[in-house]
């Protein structure tokens, strides 16, 4: 198993775009809201795919 590591130079930054939050919602949504944190990987999914990667302002 390899590691990965945050990259070490990172945005100041993290916005949604108004698409990718909207999906993020919809995400959130998907759950009971006792299971709300649930929908954190397929969020962190759209995030990846929104910007190409995961950056460390995104993941907090």
């Amino acid at each position: 198993m390899s590691v990965r590591r945050l990259a070490k130079e990172q945005p100041e930054s993290f916005a949604f775009s108004e698409d990718t939050k909207a999906k993020a919602e919809w995400w959130i949504k998907k759950y009971p809201e006792s299971r709300r944190q649930s929908a954190v990987i397929p969020i962190l999914w759209l995030v990846q795919k929104q910007e190409g990667w995961v950056s460390e302002p995104a993941i907090r």
